[in-house]
Formats: structure tokens, sequence, C-alpha cells
């Protein structure tokens, strides 16, 4: 038989022709169980005429169960993932930590580190940082001394300047 199917309807046809075939087949089980219950009575006519109606109603009963008491599979998924899902809300309301492999735990706690460092770092808090303040002090020293002898040699310029040009016009 071909495993492939071209469309939707043959799939849809086979899917009713597999369902006929397994009601069918529960009807026959049923038939066959009623003849044999038939096949035992020895009564009289009567017995057996009412024994015949009765089974025949209990045949249909009997057919009706057996195709109301066979398993929907589709039903069992819906249990299964109704199962799960109450066992997840309950393992989510656990407050146990979760089990980490070693790798991600070291790299948690390095990523805490240094975030705490970074943290510190900007209060001022780590020889890092107040190392980094006493440079940018030195440095901000050493600007402005640049900065006054910068100003100094511009005003002695300017002074001199008049100086010079009286001189240049003599």
């Amino acid at each position: 038989m071909n495993d492939e199917f071209a469309n939707t309807e043959e799939l849809e046809k086979q899917r009713v022709h597999d369902e006929q075939g397994r009601i069918t087949n529960s009807h026959k089980e049923a038939d066959k169980q009623n003849l044999e219950c038939k096949g035992n009575k020895s009564d009289s006519d009567e017995d057996i005429s009412k024994a015949g109606n009765e089974s025949n109603a209990g045949s249909d009963a009997e057919g009706v169960t057996r195709v109301i008491q066979m398993e929907n599979p589709n039903r069992k998924k819906l249990k299964l993932l109704q199962r799960l899902s109450s066992l997840n809300a309950f393992f989510a309301d656990t407050s146990e930590p979760v089990s980490l492999f070693k790798h991600e735990r070291e790299q948690i706690e390095k990523d805490q580190q240094q975030q705490n460092y970074q943290n510190l770092h900007a209060q001022g808090d780590t020889g890092q940082a107040q190392s980094d303040l006493a440079t940018n002090v030195a440095d901000k020293a050493i600007r402005t001394t640049e900065e006054n002898e910068k100003s100094e040699e511009e005003m002695v310029m300017v002074k001199a300047l008049p100086k010079l040009q009286d001189d240049s016009g003599k």
C-alpha cells in the first residue's frame, strides 16, 4: 500500500474506512457472543424467542458500549498533558534551587563578582578606582601648571611686545 497520499480527501476517506472497519469488527464480535449465549440456552420456544429479542437489544447496546469503551488516543494525550502541566506547576512552586552544571554556576558567580566589582569601582571603593582617581588628580595638577606657565609666557610676550615695537620704530 502506498503510504503517501496525494491530498486530504484521500486521507479523510482512508480514516473513515478504517473507522467503519473497527466499528463493524466490534459489532461482529458482539454478535458472536450473542450467538454463543443463545446456543447455551435450552429453554422452551417462548424463552428462546424472548432471549432472541433481548439479545438483539443487548447486542445493540453492547455494540454501542464497546464503541464507547474504546479509548481515544487523543484523550490519552490530553490526560497526559494535563498531568504534566500539573507536575510542572507543582515543581515551579517549590522553592528548591534549580541544580545547574558546574560551568553554569561558575559563569553566574563570575558575572556576579564582575558586577559587584563594577559597582564598587563606581563608588571609588576599589584599589584600582583609588589609583585612577590619584592619577586623574595628578594629571589635572600637571595640566593646570602647564596652563599657568603658558599664560605667564603669554603675559611676558604681551608686555614685551610694546617695547619691541618702540625699538623697531626708532
